[in-house]
């Protein structure tokens, strides 16, 4: 689930954007 982890965080940031 690491991958799923990774891929939020960069998700992250672009949903705040």
């Amino acid at each position: 689930m690491l991958g799923a982890t990774q891929a939020g965080m960069k998700l992250w940031p672009t949903l705040c954007r």
